[in-house]
């Protein structure tokens, strides 16, 4: 019986060790055999480690399929959401510039939270601090703060 319970542990050792450390990966990515793989639309290693698709299939959304989920298309033999991939944003091929995101088929520079509230200098030489940034201003830091999902903070919100 204590045999038969070291060999379960090592086997459970085993499968854990397969899966190598997905905390040194980036969001969204699995280690698989030492490299990090987005398990959500690789084709060896789809929804999990080590489960492969057919040869006829691909992996969209973790799940092996004949075609991709209807939010996303087939670039160079991968699944991909053209909303929001930078790889192919937009569509297939069109990559953003490295840093960029993509937000609703469009390459933008990520939000930096401290620019929201950094001074400026307008065209004729004013320089203006977050407080006082005109609506213009105010409206382009709105849109990029939401592309991310984000929000300015109100005057409720700042002062009460």
């Amino acid at each position: 019986m204590i045999g038969g319970v070291r060999s379960w542990v090592l086997l459970l050792g085993l499968a854990v060790a397969a899966c190598g450390n997905s905390s040194d990966c980036a969001t969204g990515q699995m280690s698989c055999e030492g490299a990090c793989v987005d398990v959500s639309n690789n084709h060896d290693n789809c929804g999990t480690c080590g489960h492969a698709c057919s040869a006829t299939d691909v992996c969209g959304s973790g799940t092996c399929g004949a075609a991709c989920p209807g939010n996303q298309m087939l670039c160079d033999g991968t699944c991909s959401d053209t909303s929001s991939d930078a790889m192919n944003c937009g569509g297939c091929g069109m990559a953003c510039n490295a840093g960029d995101v993509c937000v609703d088929s469009a390459c933008q520079v990520p939000c930096d939270p401290s620019m929201l509230m950094s001074s400026i200098a307008d065209p004729w030489g004013t320089t203006w601090d977050g407080l006082e940034r005109g609506p213009l201003a105010f409206d382009a830091a709105k849109a990029a703060c939401q592309a991310f999902g984000a929000r300015l903070p109100t005057a409720f919100v700042k002062f009460a």
